[in-house]
This record gives structure tokens, C-alpha cells and sequence, in this order.
């Protein structure tokens, strides 16, 4: 059974706060570790995480702000085609008559 376009994005945005969630709890139970200096392999994953995480939140703001952006451009195309509609007298004549 194939997915429509609200499952998928459904499941897109589970995986995300998945991710947050998991990575939040790695954050949190590995900030006070004991380090092993410089080639510590806990502090290389907190990096990594770190620049993963704010890669995606970037990401996401950057897809919310590209889709509000579009929809708001495309509600101003509709309500600006509406204005600019050519309604001649004879056009709203013929439309009376029918």
C-alpha cells in the first residue's frame, strides 16, 4: 500500500524528533564523562552531534521559511490575478445574461 503525502511527511517528521530526542539524551547523560584527553572518543561524538543537530535545525527553519514563503506568494498571485481579472462591461454583461 503505497503512502500519500501526509503519511510520508508524518513519518519524515517522527524520524526528526526521533533523532532530536535521541541525540538530546546523548547530550545530556555524556556532558560530564570523564575524558580521556585529547583523542576522546566521547568529545568527537558531542562534536559530531552538535554540528549534526544544528545542521538539521537550520535545515528545517530553512524549509519552513521556503514554504511559508511560497504559500504566501501564491496567496498573493491568487488574490492579485482576482484584481487584475479584465472585467470589461461586456464581459460582465455576457455573464448576466447567462
Amino acid at each position: 500500500m503505497p503512502l500519500n503525502r501526509k503519511q510520508k511527511a508524518a513519518i519524515l517528521l517522527a524520524c526528526f524528533v526521533v533523532f532530536l530526542s535521541v541525540s538530546f539524551a546523548f547530550l545530556l547523560i555524556e556532558s560530564h564523562h570523564t575524558c580521556h584527553g585529547d583523542d576522546c572518543p566521547v568529545c568527537e561524538q558531542i562534536a559530531a552531534l552538535t554540528v549534526a543537530l544544528h545542521s538539521a535545525v537550520l535545515f528545517f527553519a530553512g524549509l519552513m521559511l521556503c514554504l511559508y514563503t511560497f504559500l504566501e506568494t501564491k496567496s498573493h498571485f491568487v488574490i492579485l490575478g482576482e484584481i487584475l481579472s479584465l472585467k470589461t462591461p461586456i464581459l460582465l454583461k455576457t455573464k448576466l445574461l447567462n
